[in-house]
Parts: C-alpha cells; structure tokens; sequence
C-alpha cells in the first residue's frame, strides 16, 4: 500500500510540474484587483498570479476556519445551556435521573374499541 500511495503522489507531482512549465508565462504575469464603488477606486498592487492564488486560497481557509470556530463555541454554548436546564430540571423533580439503570416500560393499556 506504501509503494501504491509513493506512486500516485509522485504521478501527482509530476503532473503539477508539467502543468507550471507550460503555464509558466501565465502564471508569473503580473496581475492586479480592481474595485470600483463609484465614488472610490481601489486597486491592489500588481502581483503574480500564482501568488494571487496562493493568497486567495489562504484567506478562504482562514475565514472557513473562523467561521468553524464560531459556530462550534455557538453550539458548545447551547449545549451547556440545555445541560444546566437538565440539571434544574432533575433538581426539581427531586431525583436525579440513574443513567446505569435500566429504562422502566410503562404499560399502557390497549385502546378500548367503542362502537355506537
């Protein structure tokens, strides 16, 4: 399985290398932003494409990163929220739930069939 995953990866690279060598121009080409919100023109410096991408691709990751981060400390809150809830309420039942024991089945009787 080694010598299969050596194989892909180095398939992988070399691929990645025969694609830089033909875009090389492309990809060293200077290249800038533009925004322009009508009152105010912005333009970013002129930096390779290659080094664009690699920026872009850094911001993502790092904003899909926070976005991760608030959303788990979002539901870590509610969590603990509905633990203190489930708390409260044990307390006021006046027994605290035994999670070792076994569930009691409740027996209900069977649906009486009235007929008219």
């Amino acid at each position: 399985m080694s010598n299969m995953k050596l194989t892909v990866y180095i398939v992988l690279f070399l691929l990645f290398l025969v694609f830089v060598l033909q875009n090389y121009a492309t990809l060293t080409t200077p290249h800038s932003l533009h925004l322009n919100l009508g009152l105010v023109n912005l333009e970013s410096v002129p930096l390779p494409f290659y080094l664009m991408a690699i920026l872009l691709f850094l911001m993502g990751f790092l904003l899909g990163g926070l976005f991760h981060f608030f959303k788990t400390h979002a539901l870590k809150k509610e969590i603990k929220t509905l633990q203190n809830l489930n708390r409260a309420l044990e307390n006021e039942r006046g027994t605290p739930k035994d999670r070792s024991a076994p569930a009691t089945q409740i027996k209900t009787p069977p649906p009486s069939s009235t007929r008219e």
